[in-house]
């Protein structure tokens, strides 16, 4: 679990554990984004795909892997896994 203590969007963890992973594609489970951030996801995340997009929107998680260089490939949500890319900046 990542120390929040300096009160840092609940998403940075994730863009930092992303960035510092080196890898060009990764799958993995909610269970382990949910752990990286330390709490569990929003509701939205198991029913909506669109929580996972790439969309422009200010949305935290969103902008959280962008910054990381990554952008969501996709996302099944029977299978509760996302797929991401290492984008070109």
């Amino acid at each position: 679990m990542i120390d929040r203590s300096d009160n840092r969007s609940v998403y940075q963890p994730p863009a930092e554990w992303l960035a510092k992973c080196g890898s060009d594609g990764l799958s993995v489970s909610f269970r382990e984004v949910a752990h990286v951030i330390g709490r569990p996801l929003p509701a939205s995340a198991f029913v909506w795909p669109a929580w996972w997009s790439n969309d422009q929107s200010c949305r935290s998680q969103r902008s959280a892997w962008r910054k990381a260089g990554y952008r969501t490939n996709g996302v099944d949500l029977t299978a509760r896994t996302v797929v991401s890319r290492k984008h070109a900046r």
